[in-house]
């Protein structure tokens, strides 16, 4: 088919974009997100992970992540996967999700670890990169996870012509998934560049070639944003997506929740972080932010209290060992960070 330049423009505009989930990550492409150390990469890229397998969406500020369709994914952890596990599993245990059932995969299962080659250099161009986008979709899975890029490849990420071959190699997984029509979406994690504003880290090459790029930006101990940094609809590009950490003391870990609000029970946890507190010290404490926001006080304190001991039942508060008439937040997350 020809088409003039007019013909073609419009044939653009009439072409939408298809997304997994809305503004964040587009179908049949491949989405960077890149963070500092110890910014929660791993926890996001498993939260929108579990998104995709579950179709659960989730508010977030003023804006939703919007879940488009559900799918398999594959997520490739080359990296702290002694915890990974237990990660995934809180997401879960804390009914943030629905039962994923067999949709979530990791590239040390039992039953792909055969199959799917988890020994990946991305910067080689003579690896058999079709076979792998046969063994993704062979075992339903149309959605790539790779933490990290660092991890994934050997070279000098530094090298215009090793990243170029990289960007090169993970389009190759995608167009060979195409030609067994289907699509297939990557979402590759990387690390920053010591300074924030240099970007990822590593050749420019990863920014510029790659068309959807989020940054991960902590803005607490246990909070951040993801921010839209580059995306092919430009009203997306600057968008920010508010998240917490949560604590799971059972599995010893973190998970993330996208919850618009600063809720009481983030301000319970919030001030036994510097210190332990009885329930009418927790109340004398929260009284003048807290108060206002119920009708009368009696409201304000049933409600403190009937949180305190959901917080409790949920393992997120314990009697202070020296002090059981105060509450604490688990110690070991002190400092975890």
């Amino acid at each position: 088919m020809k088409l003039n330049v007019k013909a073609l423009i419009n044939h653009e505009k009439e072409k939408p974009q298809i997304c997994l989930i809305e503004n964040i990550v587009p179908a049949n492409e491949i989405t960077l997100i890149s963070a500092q150390k110890n910014s929660y990469k791993t926890f996001i890229g498993i939260s929108l992970g579990l998104m995709y397998s579950t179709d659960e969406a989730s508010k977030t500020g003023s804006e939703t992540l919007e879940v488009m369709r559900t799918g398999g994914v594959m997520y490739l952890c080359l990296e702290g996967k002694a915890g990974f596990g237990n990660r995934v599993q809180s997401a879960l245990s804390n009914d943030f999700y629905n039962d994923i059932g067999e949709w979530f995969y990791t590239d040390f299962d039992d039953e792909t670890k055969n199959e799917f080659s988890h020994k990946w250099n991305l910067a080689d161009s003579d690896q058999n990169w079709e076979q792998q986008a046969f063994f993704l979709l062979k075992d339903g899975c149309d959605l790539l996870i790779i933490d990290t890029l660092s991890k994934a490849m050997i070279g000098d990420e530094n090298n215009q012509n090793t990243a170029r071959t990289v960007v090169n190699n993970l389009y190759r997984i995608i167009k060979s998934a195409n030609k067994y029509k289907r699509d297939l979406s990557i979402i590759l994690i990387a690390h920053e560049g010591k300074d924030a504003r240099s970007g990822t880290r590593g050749s420019s090459i990863f920014e510029s070639d790659i068309s959807t790029v989020l940054k991960i930006k902590k803005t607490g101990k246990l909070t951040g944003k993801l921010i839209v940094s580059k995306y092919k609809k430009l009203d997306a590009e600057g968008k920010a997506y508010p998240f917490r950490l949560r604590k799971d003391k059972t599995l010893n870990t973190l998970w993330v929740d996208w919850s618009k609000d600063k809720t009481i029970n983030d301000a319970i946890l919030d001030a036994l972080e510097s210190k332990s507190m009885t329930n009418k010290e927790l109340i004398k404490a929260l009284e003048d932010e807290w108060q206002p926001k119920f009708k009368d006080r009696r409201s304000f304190t049933t409600s403190l209290n009937g949180a305190v001991n959901r917080l409790f039942t949920r393992h997120l508060l314990f009697k202070d060992k020296n002090d059981e008439s105060k509450w604490t937040v688990n110690a070991w997350f002190k400092g975890f960070f």
